[in-house]
């Protein structure tokens, strides 16, 4: 289902199709996909990965929102993405790059918020995914 935010910056888990339970001591390549959408062109969205304790991350956001051209990368977990620009038609936010867990597996989420706290609601989409496959 769509989940929609308006007037949070606050990070919380609302994507609860996007948790995956991962191994310790291995390393996983990472990609997926969010379509994101807007009431308006105010509302923008920032992005967050918690990890098990030890993980290391290194993933690209990217967006076809070419008014933006947003690019951002995460290089910790637990670690805000810069604000992305979502405009009122919709955008896909790409996600690619690594996580390698240490000796304690657990649970990778990604958690989203708007940046700036907007009265009109941010929406991630339905179909919302990710894949890890261990390398």
């Amino acid at each position: 289902a769509d989940r929609s935010l308006a007037s949070s910056t606050t990070f919380a888990d609302r994507t609860g199709d996007l948790l995956v339970t991962l191994l310790p001591n291995t390393s996983y390549l990472l990609r997926g996909n969010l379509r994101i959408g807007a009431g308006s062109t105010t509302p923008d969205i920032k992005f967050e990965i918690v990890c098990p304790a030890g993980a290391t991350i290194a993933v690209n956001f990217s967006t076809n929102n070419l008014a933006t051209n947003s690019i951002r990368w995460l290089t910790a977990c637990s670690v805000s993405t810069n604000q992305i620009d979502v405009p009122t038609s919709e955008t896909i936010v790409d996600l690619a790059g690594r996580v390698t867990v240490g000796g304690t597996g657990g649970t990778l989420r990604l958690r989203w918020a708007q940046n700036q706290t907007n009265g009109s609601a941010v929406i991630v989409r339905a179909g919302a995914h990710w894949t890890l496959s261990p390398y």
